[in-house]
């Protein structure tokens, strides 16, 4: 290692303090590079100096290339650092050994000696047995940190009483009383720690790759619903623009021909109607003639010869309106109509409210059905308390109670649009379940706890800490410590948010799935004492709290 760096000082410029870049050597013997000594002597008139030796010349030396130091610079700069990255900077850790005007980068820093080393000064805690113990760390500033101020010895001790390093001696004099370790078991202690604590972000990190995971499936099925929606709405919407335009052309042929058929009968009633006016119109014509013979012998003789002037009226002819264009019309109305009805209904969902004043305009009222209740639970106040007792009063002979689990349901089946609130003593172990109504009641297996299946929604709280379970599987929430819950159902959306309320709404957990039967609002005692409650508010005609904040606050 030295003997590098001292080739590399001996093929360094004197001007630049870097490798020679094509270098020259002038009659003192001394080499630069080229670029250096023509910017050095620039400037100069008459006299010429050497920058290293001061030696002087009355002319400008001639530069001779030195071939020899050309080629073993380019070697050393293939295998060696710069200057740069051997000299200390601005933000570098000098070396504490070494001397001169510009100082080496510190390559370690030893713990034992609180010294900075640079390459060539380290390399005794290399070589010497006894330094070869000492701790080499990366390079540090702040290694006097580590110096005890009042007793001037390194800090190799960790008191856990005050949280901070002392050294030997102030763990025998103001530290005595207080629990201390060496440091390095200290620092392995946390480390272990930090392992513990990084394996959980880990696995935190794991659960959001794996619901970033099914949120990114649930995306790609709803783009691949929706092409496929798109797709057989464009072929369907084709092909009934083809059926409409084949009825269409049918009934304009139909129109039209219809059309013909009575403008025809129109026009032979009209023919006829003037022919039978110009019978009329000759008769009165006769008539008039007649009337104008002044011979009462010759007007008898010609009247009894032309009685036929006299013939009968001819009757009116009747022609009854046709009703196709009011048929035709009224088809057209109603297949509009249907096909208005049809979009209609895939129209977006109505949105879900944003403020507890939208909730409670939702609300409905929520008891609980005595015959689904296990005999440890007690329901008073028109089925809307829910009391744990302790013991349970013996098994229950209804078909439709829970067996096993401390568990009830509700006794309205919702649907629709619908939302309630839950209060408890939050340190009691609860879930608030949304369930159909043909779980299993007896017995303890699976099917019958609530969130262990595929019939079953809920949310567990306990100690003021929330996880929501569907299907044996728990996902941890994030929500402050609350007594209530306001729960909201979209049934046809398949949507069921849940809000820890205090004095604020909280989003806790989103739920987005389908439901194919009404639903049940369901209540499991897992763990409390006896007298533990839970309440279902009346909220239908409760007012909204004042200064009611977003229902998304504080997500």
């Amino acid at each position: 290692m030295a003997e590098k760096s001292l080739c590399r000082e001996s093929l360094m410029c004197p001007i630049c303090l870097d490798l020679l870049q094509s270098p020259v050597t002038i009659p003192c013997g001394h080499s630069f590079c080229k670029t250096c000594i023509d910017y050095n002597w620039k400037d100069q008139r008459g006299w010429y100096r050497c920058p290293e030796c001061r030696k002087s010349f009355h002319y400008r030396p001639a530069l001779v290339k030195n071939f020899m130091l050309a080629g073993v610079a380019e070697q050393l700069k293939e295998t060696a650092p710069t200057a740069a990255d051997c000299y200390a900077g601005p933000q570098d850790v000098n070396c504490d050994m070494c001397s001169g005007k510009r100082k080496m980068k510190a390559h370690k820093s030893c713990m034992q000696c609180l010294v900075s080393y640079c390459q060539v000064h380290l390399q005794p805690h290399y070589d010497i047995a006894v330094l070869q113990k000492h701790q080499l760390v990366a390079p540090s500033h702040t290694l006097q940190e580590n110096i005890c101020q009042e007793h001037n010895e390194v800090k190799k001790m960790f008191c856990r009483t005050d949280n901070q390093l002392v050294c030997v001696v102030c763990c025998m004099d103001q530290h005595k009383e207080h629990v201390t370790v060496t440091a390095s078991s200290e620092k392995e202690e946390k480390q272990l720690r930090l392992q513990d604590r990084k394996a959980q972000l880990n696995q935190s990190i794991q659960h959001i790759e794996k619901e970033l995971q099914n949120l990114q499936q649930e995306e790609m099925r709803i783009m691949d619903s929706a092409e496929r929606a798109e797709a057989h709405m464009e072929g369907s919407a084709e092909k009934v623009v083809r059926c409409l335009l084949i009825k269409k052309r049918k009934l304009k042929r139909l129109i039209w021909g219809e059309r013909n058929m009575e403008l025809n009968l129109v026009d032979v009633q009209e023919k006829q109607l003037l022919r039978n006016m110009s019978t009329l119109k000759k008769s009165i014509s006769d008539m008039d003639t007649l009337m104008s013979i002044q011979n009462p012998c010759h007007f008898l003789h010609q009247y009894s010869f032309q009685s036929w002037l006299l013939p009968p009226l001819t009757p009116s002819m009747s022609h009854s309106p046709s009703v196709y264009a009011e048929a035709v019309a009224q088809a057209m109305s109603n297949l509009s109509t249907a096909l208005n009805t049809s979009i209609r209904d895939f129209s977006a969902p109505e949105p879900e409210p944003t403020n507890r004043a939208g909730f409670l305009s939702c609300a409905c009222d929520i008891s609980m059905d005595p015959s689904t209740a296990h005999t440890a639970l007690f329901l008073s106040a028109e089925n809307r308390v829910v009391t744990l007792r302790s013991p349970a009063q013996g098994p229950s002979d209804h078909p439709h109670s829970f067996t096993h689990y401390r568990q009830v349901l509700s006794r309205e089946a919702l649907s629709g649009r619908c939302y309630w609130e839950m209060e408890w003593n939050w340190k009691v172990g609860v879930r608030m379940a949304l369930c159909y109504g043909d779980i299993e009641r007896r017995g303890h297996l699976d099917d019958c706890a609530f969130g262990h299946n595929l019939k079953s929604w809920a949310v567990e709280t306990f100690d003021g800490k929330f996880s929501f379970w569907f299907n044996k599987e728990r996902l941890e929430l994030s929500g402050r410590p609350a007594s209530r819950i306001g729960v909201f159902l979209d049934h046809s959306a398949g949507v069921v948010s849940f809000y820890s309320i205090s004095h604020s709404m909280t989003l806790l957990h989103r739920l987005q799935t389908s439901f194919n039967q009404p639903l049940h609002v369901g209540v499991w005692f897992y763990w409390g004492y006896h007298g533990d409650t839970v309440y279902f508010p009346p909220i239908r005609n409760n007012p909204p709290k004042p200064n009611t904040k977003s229902a998304t606050d504080g997500n």
